[in-house]
């Protein structure tokens, strides 16, 4: 699709969007937040993307919002949703009533849109200490076996020994990226990557099927239906 059509054509859902519908979002109005941050001296930022995405999110109640510019900040694990007025702010969305939202960014014109979705998980999902709820993003097309983690945070170049003092001393945000995959038993298990060693991982009782299978299938983690037919094979396997 042509890139000025396209924008054309989230302009006009955006204008729609905003027409009460955010200020009407049932637990939203939990205070304006700064979105984009003028602090020069750190160098990256902590959101998902450099501007605001269109997205839409699915409630608890399994409710779902028309169009609207959001956010993600990677360094609270807050989602945002543009406030009408000010380009500059958002309004926080309290994450008990998220169940998922997705969030769209214009690449190119080539592109297109390329759609993420997030998924919120709780402690009750995992075998690990956290205490309180996430969002991960989803990595499969259908299923929620494959997600990742995403944090950001503030790192001080000047307290790293290996590094120059004169040339890199600025603070950075750094990206943290976790993977999990959920086996046969309903557990997810954490990987730092994503490829075919993280799925050995998650069902070790496959090792030589799933490096036959991703040789056949020339397989493409970053390709959401690939990796829910990857699922499928392995739990079709494991209950063998």
């Amino acid at each position: 699709m042509n890139s000025k059509y396209l924008l054309l054509f989230i302009s006009i859902l955006v204008s729609q969007a905003c027409i009460g519908q955010i200020i009407n979002i049932d637990g939203g109005h939990q205070g304006k937040y700064g979105f984009m941050g003028t602090d020069n001296s750190i160098r990256g930022t902590k959101f998902y993307f450099d501007n605001w995405g269109l997205g839409k999110i699915t409630f608890s109640d399994k409710n779902i919002s028309n169009p609207m510019l959001l956010q993600v900040d990677l360094e609270s694990n807050t989602l945002l949703v543009k406030d009408k007025n000010d380009d500059t702010k958002g309004i926080t969305i309290k994450i008990d009533e998220v169940e998922k939202f997705t969030i769209a960014k214009i690449d190119d014109k080539e592109k297109g849109v390329a759609y993420d979705t997030f998924l919120k998980k709780t402690p009750a999902d995992f075998e690990s200490s956290m205490s309180n709820p996430k969002y991960y993003k989803q990595h499969t097309k259908e299923s929620d076996y494959v997600i990742e983690e995403i944090t950001k945070s503030i790192f001080d170049n000047s307290s790293d020994n290996t590094n120059n003092f004169n040339t890199k001393s600025y603070k950075e945000y750094r990206t943290k990226n976790t993977f999990y995959i959920k086996n046969g038993n309903g557990s997810y298990i954490k990987s730092s990557k994503l490829n075919e060693r993280a799925f050995i991982k998650a069902f070790p009782g496959l090792k030589k099927e799933i490096k036959n299978y991703s040789k056949t299938q020339n397989l493409n983690f970053d390709n959401p239906i690939q990796l829910d037919a990857l699922i499928s094979f392995c739990l079709s396997h494991t209950k063998e």
